[in-house]
């Protein structure tokens, strides 16, 4: 979810068996600070951009590339 002119954007999603947080995809604001990034996803192409970066740093700092850059319940 991001905000983006002072309204909430997501990507909405249908899962009928898991609560309402979980039904867009969502992200670690402090992930993307400590990579650099300081402005919300706006598109799709920057969303993706943030995932793979997620997924090659070691943003939890334990020496491994082992951070999820998504997920699905």
């Amino acid at each position: 979810m991001a905000v983006i002119g002072g309204k909430y954007w997501g990507i909405p999603g249908y899962y009928p068996y898991v609560g309402e947080a979980e039904r867009s995809p969502m992200y670690r604001k402090d992930f993307l600070n400590r990579l650099g990034i300081m402005q919300d996803p706006a598109t799709l192409d920057e969303f993706k951009a943030a995932l793979v970066a997620f997924a090659k740093a070691d943003l939890d700092g334990n020496g491994k590339r082992d951070t999820y850059a998504y997920g699905v319940p």
